[in-house]
This record gives structure tokens, sequence and C-alpha cells, in this order.
């Protein structure tokens, strides 16, 4: 008995996690299909790629495709810098890991030029 009910819990707190986490990145959607390419945006596009690892590959990588070739035109180090983490992760993610490695070195000899930290959990 105590065992349905317990059960029953964590399943209850498992759907609200999901939940709570797909209202929390629908935030970004609105900024990243803005018309205006700003700093903002790639945030943005970069949040979204990031959330979409785990949801849809392709998905999270048109996003952070997107969010680099924004973030290079408005010569956002930071937001390139995050794309190509993302990249890095998607790559690994599909067993490219020469490919991965490199993006992940290159993203973090970056972040060390700009003596910057990237966390990995950062949405923005």
């Amino acid at each position: 008995m105590y065992l349905r009910y317990l059960v029953l819990i964590l399943f209850s707190v498992a759907i609200h996690n999901v939940s709570k986490a797909q209202n929390a990145i629908q935030k970004y959607y609105p900024v990243a299909f803005k018309s205006t390419n700003d700093t903002a945006k790639v945030n943005a596009l970069n949040a979204l790629g990031k959330y979409h690892i785990n949801v849809s590959i392709d998905s999270a990588d048109y996003y952070s495709k997107q969010a680099e070739t924004i973030a290079k035109n408005l010569n956002y180090q930071r937001g390139i810098i995050m794309a190509r983490v993302t990249k890095g992760i998607i790559e690994s993610d599909r067993g490219n890991y020469p490919e991965a490695l490199e993006l992940l070195l290159n993203a973090g000899a970056d972040a060390e030029k700009l003596k910057t930290i990237i966390y990995l959990q950062d949405n923005v």
C-alpha cells in the first residue's frame, strides 16, 4: 500500500520538474525569434540550443548555429564561445569525438583569453 503512494509521489515530482523546465525555457522563444539581432537574441538561441540537446539534437544544432552566426556578426565573443560549447556537446553526442574535442578546447581557450568562466549549466 505504501509503495503505491511512494510511486505516485515520485511520479508527481518528476512530472512537476519536467513541466517546470518546459515553462522556464518558454521565455526564450519570443526573444530568439524577434527580428533584431542583438546579444539577447544570441543568449536566447544559446539557451534553446542547450535545452534541445536532450530533446532534439537537430534542433539543438540549428539553434547553436544561428547563435554563432549572429554572435560573429555582432563580434559577441561570449555568445560565440557558448555556441561552440553547445556544438561540442552535440558533436560528442553524435559520436564525432575529434570535432567535439576541438570545439570544446577552442571554446575553453577563447574563454580563457576573455578571462571569463563559462558554466555549462548557464542559460545565457
